[in-house]
């Protein structure tokens, strides 16, 4: 891997303040790598927490956008853990764009 301070671009994407110097990485083939700049796996993960409200919306019938948007204002999503383990150092902001979307 080959470290390089952020852009302002990948700040954004980040969720971090421009212009702080952020250490990340991209990924560099060899040949203990093949290649490919990636080496075992790193997971990342979405925990849903059914709390109380989220047990009322279920029960009341309320269906799964608003199921959704609440989770999507109480809890992170799964780009926000990739892109914990990109600050990390565990992966690159290249792979956690290209496993994960989010709707605007």
């Amino acid at each position: 891997k080959e470290a390089h301070y952020a852009d302002d671009g990948e700040c954004e994407l980040l969720g971090i303040p421009k212009g702080e110097n952020t250490t990340i990485y991209r990924a560099v083939g060899c040949e203990e790598c093949n290649y490919n700049g990636y080496k075992g796996r790193t997971g990342i993960h979405e925990l849903l927490i059914v709390d109380e409200h989220i047990r009322e919306l279920i029960h009341n019938g309320k269906g799964e956008q608003a199921v959704e948007k609440y989770i999507r204002t109480h809890s992170p999503s799964i780009r926000q853990d990739g892109c914990s383990r990109v600050l990390a150092g565990k992966t690159t902001l290249e792979e956690v764009l290209r496993v994960t979307r989010e709707e605007g």
